[in-house]
């Protein structure tokens, strides 16, 4: 699935020498590394199907082959991503596959969040008063609350349908204007911003030595890397990069920056909606987060261990949406995420067992309302319903977390 192997895929698929594979998904093959694994076969005679076993137990399947199989079409494979749609789910996957509105088509941009080359410096966690505590100096500084800016990590900080109140912030040294962000000039830095560049200085070395000294010039303050860096400041929908389940989030204030990698939490994306189209942010929002098109997700995305799966750009822009034409669920389908947003931030904020209990079935309430209209809306059949709720995980076992 990974973009560096689409030359291969496609010399193999343009011969169509592939001729079965054995996908263990996110189990374990090797007991002494992480590692995901599958087994392919390839012959030189054409074919005209693939023979594919998806392995869900490890076990089961070293004792007596036990898997899902299935075959596709040779001739469906091409250079893109091989997602192999087989058993009881393929019929509907490749429905909604085909629907011709996707998250791509309605976004005006999908980014992935900032890049700082030295994040140790950048990110801080607040210790009020405006003090900072720096991992790359071990200390807490002193710093104008300015620059400085609330920033969500991955799934640390990005839930569904919440923001869980970040305490790291990210020192972020530009200026935004209507042209875009530039670095603050370092004959200004100082004058405006004592205490943050005094702080800079102390970690110049550091960052300096970033890509092996490749930053020894008089931008050596800057980001590692300058995309997306004028893209935080909007109303945007964020969604961690790896996550269990569909943990999209809206920022309606645009008050939230985010990382677009790392350890501890990871990183995420940003999605912002083309404006002519008038789409509400919560109608979208609600969808995104909808078992059914979680369940497409995962049949497309790539799974990880502990049940965690990819929700990168090249899964989510695929994602099949519905119902432009019809106000009446668009307004339906926002007002249930404004409810779950609203009753998300006041469970987060309960204090005793009683409330904590009524809020969460609130969110069950209002989470199966939403998957109700949502199968509506893509003319799902009782028996696709059945399906979709068998493979996808059940709310209550997510916990009301991302």
């Amino acid at each position: 699935n990974a973009k560096y192997g689409e030359g291969l895929r496609e010399l193999v698929a343009k011969g169509r020498h592939l001729s079965e594979v054995v996908h263990f998904g996110d189990q374990q093959v090797f007991e002494d590394a992480t590692t995901y694994t599958c087994l392919l076969f390839l012959n030189r005679t054409p074919s005209k199907a693939v023979h594919v076993s998806k392995v869900h137990d490890i076990g089961l399947w070293r004792k007596d082959g036990t898997a899902i199989t299935g075959s596709v079409r040779a001739a469906s494979l091409g250079k893109e991503e091989w997602h192999f749609a087989i058993g009881g789910s393929a019929s509907l996957v490749a429905r909604l596959g085909s629907l011709p509105t996707t998250l791509a088509s309605i976004a005006d941009r999908i980014f992935q969040g900032l890049i700082t080359g030295a994040d140790p410096v950048f990110l801080l966690i607040q210790e009020g008063r405006g003090r900072y505590r720096s991992e790359a100096l071990d200390a807490v500084v002193a710093l104008e609350p300015d620059l400085l800016h609330p920033l969500c990590k991955g799934s640390l900080d990005i839930r569904r349908y919440l923001i869980d109140d970040p305490q790291r912030v990210i020192l972020f040294p530009y200026s935004l204007t209507e042209d875009g962000a530039h670095l603050i000039p370092k004959d200004e830095f100082p004058k405006r911003y004592s205490k943050t560049w005094a702080y800079l200085q102390a970690n110049r070395e550091t960052l300096q030595s970033r890509e092996r000294g490749k930053w020894k010039h008089e931008r050596w303050y800057a980001f590692g890397r300058s995309q997306n860096l004028a893209e935080m400041q909007q109303v945007k929908l964020l969604t961690p990069s790896i996550a269990k389940q569909a943990s999209f989030v809206l920022d309606p204030g645009g008050r939230y920056y985010f990382v677009g990698s790392g350890g501890g939490g990871g990183g995420g994306y940003g999605v912002t909606l083309k404006p002519g189209l008038g789409l509400d942010y919560h109608f979208v929002l609600s969808l995104l987060n909808s078992r059914l098109l979680d369940f497409y997700l995962k049949a497309i995305s790539s799974p990880f261990s502990h049940g965690y799966y990819a929700y990168n750009r090249q899964y989510i822009e695929r994602l099949p949406i519905a119902g432009l034409g019809d106000v009446a669920a668009q307004k339906a389908l926002a007002k249930l995420a404004e409810s779950a947003m609203s009753v998300r931030s006041a469970l987060a904020a309960a204090k005793t067992p009683h409330e904590r209990t009524r809020l969460e079935r609130q969110i069950d309430a209002t989470d199966r309302e939403i998957d109700r209209l949502v199968y509506g809306l893509y003319g799902l059949s009782l028996s696709e319903i059945e399906l979709v709720e068998k493979e996808t995980m059940p709310r209550a076992a997510a916990a009301h977390s991302g």
